[in-house]
């Protein structure tokens, strides 16, 4: 959906292809397959026997299209750990979406690709508008979504190759560097940085900013474990 809005794309007009989707989005061509079989589903995409892929008269009435029910995807460790009410996530998204149904989702903690495929399937047959908001996702079930086409929000931060999911994130860059700034006022010369056991794409900025703001205050690499 993001990209043929970028496109600016209109009913009639020609699509990709199946291998030319995979390759854009970077999965396999049975998933890319499996998305846009289930945008033809939406009248999204017709498929065209000899003639290829096009833009169906669906198109036109996906913008006016309210919520009804926002499907929180999230990993079993984050509510353990974390917790969704603490970031305000579900106050959010019911001050916006007052009548939206919210269902939790809950991520497997190993390979999720199954998983994932079953529930946008789901969804995709339903007769409501659905939505997800993914929490602490993996490169796959990011990669899954972003194909299916469906609404969806990363609350975190997207895989370098996700570009059309939109997502909110935290400063990682700032975080770290005031963390390490405080810390040095504070006398602080040897410095431990502990992680969760599943990093995610916005720890790499957040360790970078740390090394960089720890290097410019004349700390070492042995200053830092």
């Amino acid at each position: 959906m993001a990209d043929i809005a970028t496109r600016g794309l209109q009913s009639g007009d020609p699509y990709l292809g199946t291998a030319e989707a995979a390759r854009m989005l970077g999965v396999s061509t049975t998933s890319a397959n499996r998305a846009m079989q289930l945008l033809v589903q939406r009248n999204i995409l017709s498929r065209r026997q000899k003639r290829g892929t096009f833009i169906a008269d669906g198109i036109h009435g996906q913008a006016e299209r309210t919520i009804d029910r926002v499907h929180l995807v999230v990993n079993n460790t984050y509510l353990a750990t974390e917790g969704m009410m603490a970031d305000g996530v579900i106050v959010g998204i019911q001050s916006v979406l007052p009548h939206a149904e919210i269902e939790f989702n809950h991520l497997p903690g190993s390979d999720d690709t199954a998983w994932v495929s079953e529930l946008i399937a789901k969804t995709a047959r339903s007769q409501q508008a659905e939505g997800f908001v993914l929490a602490r996702s993996s490169l796959t079930s990011q990669r899954l979504f972003q194909a299916s086409g469906l609404p969806t929000v990363i609350f975190g931060s997207r895989f370098p190759s996700i570009q059309a999911l939109p997502s909110i994130d935290r400063d990682h860059v700032e975080a770290g560097r005031l963390l390490t700034t405080k810390l040095f006022e504070q006398g602080v010369r040897r410095l431990g940085v502990l992680m969760r056991s599943q990093v995610l794409p916005g720890d790499h900025p957040f360790m970078d900013s740390i090394w960089k703001t720890a290097a410019e205050l004349g700390l070492t690499p042995s200053d830092l474990t």
